[in-house]
């Protein structure tokens, strides 16, 4: 059955119409995903002003046109903006906004910022992202001071003294880290000490002294022996010290000797099962069948203790 002249002509302005309309769809999208002007951006702000990305693609987009002014008139408008149902999204506009005075402005201008942003959001907050903005741009001297306010204003805070120690370390300022542990213990309460004890003794395994990590951590169990959760993590960077990549070759003896003091405290079954179980994982990757069997026994043994 052929098609007439004129159902010809219909089914090929048809398949035009669907062209046309698929490439504006197309257009359509791209100026969505992809804004390349400040048309686009305006458009995008009318549907999707109450998502901070956007506020801070639009920043980027002008920084890139090397326009700081108007990077900064969209940065006043994105902290001025009454749709932010969230919280969490003005707080990540204001970051954005001390990120470009702290990157492209001056030192007035970014302390101004700094200022009105922690009376908007949470001031703890504001000083850590200030402090993590200056270490990304390599400034440690500026990081290093703003950590160290953030200390004397919040001084109970364990979140902003472990920012400070880990930032000492990673800068390789062993020994200002070494100092900083006992100011930050003096400050905390007695509550908070050891966590903050805890992964201080990390950052020695991670970034300073494997031996001293160890005699941190020992100190810590002397005083709080039971607490599974300090031996969990003690083990866990005692095996990464002692395993590759960190180490050239597997220490199992010195792992093993840890592992042999875990599973002969006295705890609740519950408790000795996580670290047999931790034991024996332990051995199914570094190990052999009879050093598998070994762990087997050992908690067999301890399940007919448990027994009697």
């Amino acid at each position: 059955h052929k098609l007439s002249k004129r159902q010809k002509k219909a089914a090929k302005a048809a398949a035009a119409e669907e062209v046309r309309r698929r490439e504006a769809e197309q257009v359509e999208g791209r100026w969505a995903n992809d804004p390349r002007s400040v048309e686009d951006f305006e458009r995008l702000l009318l549907t999707e002003g109450d998502t901070s990305i956007v506020w801070i693609r639009y920043m980027a987009f002008h920084l890139k046109m090397s326009d700081l002014e108007k990077a900064r008139h969209v940065a006043e408008r994105a902290v001025k903006h009454v749709g932010f149902t969230d919280a969490h999204e003005r707080f990540n506009a204001w970051v954005a906004y001390l990120n470009l005075e702290c990157t492209f402005g001056t030192e007035d201008t970014a302390d101004a910022v700094f200022k009105r942003a922690a009376t908007h959001n949470e001031p703890r907050e504001i000083h850590l992202q200030l402090a993590r903005i200056h270490e990304r741009n390599k400034k440690v001297e500026e990081a290093t001071k703003v950590y160290e306010r953030a200390c004397k204003r919040f001084p109970e805070s364990k979140t902003v003294w472990l920012a400070l120690l880990t930032f000492l370390y990673r800068q390789g300022d062993l020994e200002g880290g070494r100092k900083t542990l006992p100011k930050a213990l003096a400050a905390l309460p007695r509550l908070k000490h050891p966590l903050v004890v805890s992964k201080a003794a990390i950052l020695e395994y991670n970034e300073g002294s494997i031996e001293r990590g160890r005699s941190i951590f020992e100190g810590l169990l002397d005083s709080y022996p039971k607490r599974t959760d300090l031996w969990s993590v003690y083990l866990d960077a005692h095996i990464k010290a002692h395993t590759p990549p960190k180490a050239a070759a597997a220490d199992l003896g010195e792992v093993r000797s840890l592992f042999e003091r875990c599973c002969s405290m006295s705890l609740k079954a519950v408790k000795m099962r996580f670290f047999f179980k931790r034991w024996l994982d332990f051995e199914k990757r570094w190990g052999d069948e009879e050093s598998q069997e070994k762990v087997r026994a050992k908690a067999r043994a301890f399940v007919e203790s448990q027994a009697v």
